[in-house]
């Protein structure tokens, strides 16, 4: 099965999901020089987010936004508490209105995707997203997913 059809079917909200796979779709068909070239993760994340916008019109889409409200987003209890910069938000600024969380990662990272599933749980504790996504997408060759997990 095609990783659309799982990314869809693998979500309890597939209505989100096909928007998310809709706009995965149009980065893989606009914005491919990007991943063949292996540009920054922070410029793909980037059109990501333009992508998202279609389809999330009634919302805000950020990439690295780190407020919770008016003050620095935190993940972590304490002194342990740590700075977030989520690589891609649906939600509506300023508010606890939080829809999706997504974190990408391109396919030829050697960074591990352990630290970013906590991350995504902890987005989902801390701040009440509905969604959390981890993507890898792969760069160097025909862009695609890779591997994902909500």
């Amino acid at each position: 099965m095609p990783w659309a059809a799982k990314m869809v079917q693998g979500c309890r909200d597939r209505e989100i999901a096909a928007h998310v796979v809709a706009a995965l779709r149009r980065l893989f068909e606009h914005d491919r020089q990007l991943l063949r070239a292996d540009a920054s993760e922070r410029a793909i994340t980037a059109r990501l987010a333009h992508h998202l916008q279609e389809y999330f019109r009634d919302w805000h889409i950020d990439c690295e936004y780190n407020r919770h409200g008016l003050d620095p987003k935190r993940i972590g209890i304490g002194e342990d508490a740590q700075l977030v910069f989520p690589d891609v938000i649906v939600h509506h600024r300023q508010t606890d209105d939080n829809l999706l969380v997504v974190e990408l990662k391109k396919g030829n990272s050697p960074a591990t995707d352990e630290r970013d599933h906590l991350k995504l749980q902890a987005m989902i504790q801390e701040f009440g997203y509905r969604h959390a996504l981890f993507v890898r997408v792969r760069v160097n060759a025909e862009p695609t997913v890779s591997a994902f997990q909500w």
